[in-house]
């Protein structure tokens, strides 16, 4: 019986096929990663969808302190009681409260509600009109509970995302291995 006479190029063979598979691998799943962060960031700006973080417990247990909330605007006129809207809080500064509609008024044309926030015992002590044609509907939540909250703004996040496409670009990033001489 003989034994085949290994040589140095048949490892290196199968290195290789092996080195092309994985390589292929990577480029098909960032591929896929990238598809999908185009097709995902194109839904959300076709539908006008907007995210929101939630900085009060009013809203508890349906919504916990952190939280983010997915909203998409909806029509004025199909504001219905028991939906969960972002509405202007009243002051001129801007600030905005998400709460329950309670009540709907529609009388003379004009839209009013009442609201309330799940963990407040009493409703809200004015009546709002919306004067806009739209307004932001709650539509989800993400449970962001488990995430320490940093005080990063805008930029910080942007630059924490970058570091993590790096991070998982790297993982596959071909390797070029040191040229091996055969003796």
């Amino acid at each position: 019986m003989t034994i085949p006479e290994m040589t140095s190029a048949t490892p290196a063979k199968v290195g290789t096929r092996v080195a092309r598979a994985r390589a292929g691998i990577a480029g098909a799943l960032l591929w896929a990663i990238a598809i999908t962060s185009v097709a995902g960031a194109a839904y959300i700006v076709i539908n006008k969808i907007h995210f929101a973080r939630v900085l009060s417990g009013s809203m508890q247990p349906q919504f916990e302190r952190g939280d983010v909330l997915v909203l998409k605007p909806i029509a004025r006129t199909t504001v219905t009681q028991g939906q969960i809207l972002m509405l202007p809080a009243g002051q001129d500064d801007g600030s905005l409260f998400v709460h329950r509609v309670i009540e709907v008024d529609r009388a003379k044309g004009a839209t009013l509600i009442r609201t309330k926030g799940d963990a407040n015992p009493m409703p809200d002590p004015d009546t709002l009109k919306i004067t806009s044609t739209q307004v932001p509907l709650v539509t989800g939540v993400i449970n962001m509970s488990w995430a320490p909250t940093f005080g990063v703004g805008k930029a910080g996040i942007i630059f924490l995302f970058v570091l993590l496409l790096i991070a998982v670009g790297s993982l596959f990033y071909p390797r070029q291995r040191g040229a091996h001489k055969s003796d």
